[in-house]
């Protein structure tokens, strides 16, 4: 499940609580009137990208900053005492919200393939005709109901295999194996001119022959 397909609540949740549970572990450690320090803060933002996504990563950015702001001298206060404290603030703004960019996108971008691929497996599975789709190597990514039943291979023992060996086409006269023609297709990148001739059938599991 992506990012975007999880509760929001969840998603705002984390932002709000990694950003303390890091204030927590470094207040101990890091003394506050040497200025913010951020590497616990970078991890709880990269966490929450992850989880959440683009939004709650640079809800945790702001949290982070305040924070920091706030536990630096003069304590309580929006004001920053230094120049170098604020490079430092500024420095992880520019970081954080990257960050927070970067892993949301890509995270919510996974999420739409996933989608894309749920609902063409969900097409292929309906139609009537076999399908069966590979891989640029010519390995099975998927089979559908028909493409089972006319091969004799269930999607789950072929799923990986040069389809090949799956997906076999001999001459209903002489039962010479037909040269792939999706073999030709990777080859030639088109499908001209690889039409199935008259005669072909499908060479099933077990020997026999189906005829499409």
């Amino acid at each position: 499940m992506g990012a975007t397909g999880r509760p929001v609540l969840a998603r705002y949740s984390l932002a709000l609580l990694f950003p303390l549970l890091a204030y927590l572990l470094t207040a101990p450690t890091v003394r506050a009137d040497r200025g913010p320090s951020f590497p616990l803060f970078s991890l709880a933002v990269v966490l929450v990208s992850i989880f959440g996504g683009t939004r709650p990563g640079l809800v945790a950015v702001t949290e982070s900053v305040l924070i920091n702001i706030l536990a630096i001298p003069p304590n309580f206060s929006l004001l920053v005492a230094s120049w170098d404290d604020a490079m430092r603030i500024a420095v992880f703004v520019f970081a954080g919200s990257g960050i927070a960019l970067l892993i949301g996108s890509v995270g919510e971008l996974q999420s739409r393939l996933d989608k894309e691929r749920s609902q063409l497996s969900i097409t292929l599975q309906s139609i009537a005709d076999a399908v069966i789709a590979t891989d640029a190597q010519g390995r099975i990514t998927l089979m559908n109901p028909a493409a089972e039943e006319a091969t004799g291979h269930k999607f789950t023992s072929a799923a990986g295999l040069p389809v090949e060996s799956v997906f076999k086409i001999v001459n209903e006269i002489s039962r010479t194996t037909v040269d792939s023609p999706v073999k030709k297709v990777l080859e030639r990148g088109t499908s001209r001119g690889t039409r199935r001739r008259y005669g072909a059938a499908t060479a099933r599991r077990h020997g026999d022959c189906h005829r499409g």
